[in-house]
This record gives structure tokens, sequence and C-alpha cells, in this order.
């Protein structure tokens, strides 16, 4: 961490984490799956808080980007206890796409914002919806995924999207961009298994980042 305020954040950070995520319990035990912490992110997901908020921002940010494609592609579990807007910058080369991902957490009042760049192609146009299908699971395999490296155009995007996300959700933050993608050594997440791969990104917003 590069000062003070920012170790401040991952503390709280990880306090909030560990409510959720048992630590010493191996990830697809009986055990951890009776855990109080694994009963709390149950609870959570389940009650889905914010939906309805959730649902109207993305609304109004198809209103306010409206030469832009906005997707809502939340898919709420135990692994993604997060809400999640896709919104299609796209570029002059039709083959080049560029999604900025929104992800507003379940688990805390966090929210963050990645770069999702990948090439569609095109192996044969004549297949409709199974060809889209294919592009689909290709570009998720092969997507360049950033976190802080975004243009000019793209930050104005950002911009005003978090003023949205403010107005909705007021007691929300973004997280720093620092911290996203901070591992956390004391838990094993559950997609892995292996302890301290998982970062700060997967445990409060999604692990499956395309």
């Amino acid at each position: 961490m590069e000062n003070k305020m920012e170790n401040k954040k991952y503390s709280i950070l990880l306090d909030s984490i560990y409510k959720y995520y048992p630590k010493d319990i191996e990830p697809g035990s009986k055990k951890y799956f009776s855990s109080k912490e694994h009963m709390n992110l149950i609870s959570v997901c389940e009650q889905q808080a914010g939906k309805e908020a959730f649902e109207l921002l993305v609304e109004n940010t198809q209103k306010v980007l409206k030469n832009l494609r906005v997707d809502n592609s939340s898919y709420v579990e135990l692994t993604q206890p997060c809400f999640r807007m896709r919104v299609n910058t796209y570029t002059k080369d039709k083959y080049n796409f560029v999604d900025i991902v929104v992800n507003i957490s379940l688990l805390v009042k966090q929210y963050s914002f990645y770069k999702a760049s990948y090439h569609r192609k095109i192996v044969n146009q004549n297949f409709g919806d199974l060809q889209y299908l294919e592009d689909l699971q290709s570009h998720q395999k092969s997507a360049q995924i950033t976190f802080d490296d975004f243009s000019p155009e793209e930050q104005e995007i950002l911009n005003t999207i978090s003023q949205h996300i403010k107005k909705r959700f007021p007691a929300y933050e973004e997280t720093p961009k620092i911290l996203v993608q901070a591992k956390i050594p004391e838990l094993a997440h559950p997609a892995t298994g292996i302890k301290g791969q998982g970062t700060i990104f997967d445990f409060i917003f999604t692990d499956h980042i395309w």
C-alpha cells in the first residue's frame, strides 16, 4: 500500500470480507457451508437489497448514454455477490469491442469499474444466434482486462456513471484502484480453494471477470 489511508481502507475492507468468508476452513467442506460467515453470504445474496435501485440505475444510464448500449448483466449468486452493468463503448472497428463493466457490491458499500477489450472473430456470418454464442464464448476467454487504464473518453463515461451511482446508492464509494487487485493471504476463495490467491475484487464483487 502506498499510504496510511490506503492501508486503513484495506483493513476496513478485510474486516467486512471476514464477515462473509471463514478463515482456516476448506471451501466446499460441510464445515464451510455451515459456517456463520457462509450463512451471512447466503442471506445477503438472497435478499439482493438495492435491486430496484440498481435497475433504475441501468435505465437512467441508458438514457444518459443514449448512443451506447447498456446491459444489466447481473447474475447474483454466492461467487458473484454484486450487481453488474456493462456499457459497450464500441470502436470504429466493428470487430473490436470495449466494455466498461460496473460492479456494485452487495456485501460492502463499494463499487468498482473495469474495462474488457476483446476482438470478435467472425467465423461464419450465416448462423445468427449460434454464431453470436460462439463469439461470446470466445471473447470471454480472450478479453483483456484492466482496472486502471481508461482513455479520457472512457473516464468521462466512468465519471457520469459514478454520479448516477451516488444518486441511487448515496453511501457507496468507489473502491480505490490500487486495492481491487490486492490479494488476501488469510482466505481461500471458493472458486479456487487456494489460500492467498483471491483478490479484494473477487471477494466483494465477483471472481467471474469477462
